[in-house]
């Protein structure tokens, strides 16, 4: 981030380079300190693939309801946390079946 920290296109594709190099901790951090659509939605990408469904949530919830990439980003994350307890139900039936 030292060569152009003011441009805010180059901290989109830095953000965009880190989430695809899965270091979701910097992509993160870089992309809430910039408050457009686009970084949100890069940080909502981010805390989904760490797992982190609250973090994204509350990270949707500031994006723009009636964009079609937030609410492709929102069925995502619905998704994860209906497979996140389904993963969960299995593990539990399984334990009470031992």
């Amino acid at each position: 981030m030292a060569l152009c920290p003011e441009s805010e296109e180059y901290r989109t594709y830095y953000v965009q380079s880190s989430v695809k190099a899965g270091s979701w901790l910097d992509a993160t951090r870089v992309s809430s300190s910039v408050q457009s659509q686009r970084m949100r939605l890069l940080q909502t990408q981010a805390e989904l693939e760490q797992g982190s469904l609250q973090s994204c949530r509350t990270t949707l919830l500031q994006c723009l309801e009636d964009d079609p990439e937030t609410i492709i980003a929102m069925a995502t994350m619905i998704h994860q946390e209906e497979q996140t307890a389904n993963d969960n139900k299995t593990k539990i039936q399984t334990r009470t079946n031992i």
